[in-house]
């Protein structure tokens, strides 16, 4: 009952979008298309690699060379992915 008075509250007043998830998604999907990111670190060279994320575990380039040599594929061409490659080195 509540839900239905909340629906016709909603339906009551002009501008109001009632939609379901994958309308939502197809909204996003068209309104904020999906961009590659524009860094890659999967293909880098070595220096290249070194001097952008050589600082980001306490000032070690060691850690950034170490997961350079990880063979890194596209999975870590994201902020989670390259994360979790320089945290392997870091913790192992």
């Amino acid at each position: 009952a509540a839900l239905k008075r909340f629906v016709d509250y909603v339906k009551s007043h002009d501008k109001v979008w009632l939609t379901r998830r994958i309308d939502i998604a197809r909204h996003w999907r068209e309104t904020h298309p999906y961009e590659a990111p524009a860094l890659r670190p999967s293909r880098m060279e070595f220096e290249e690699f070194v001097h952008a994320f050589g600082g980001v575990f306490e000032h070690s380039p060691w850690i950034a060379e170490r997961a350079y040599e990880l063979e890194l594929g596209p999975a870590h061409d994201s902020a989670g992915g390259l994360h979790n490659a320089l945290c392997r080195i870091f913790r192992a």
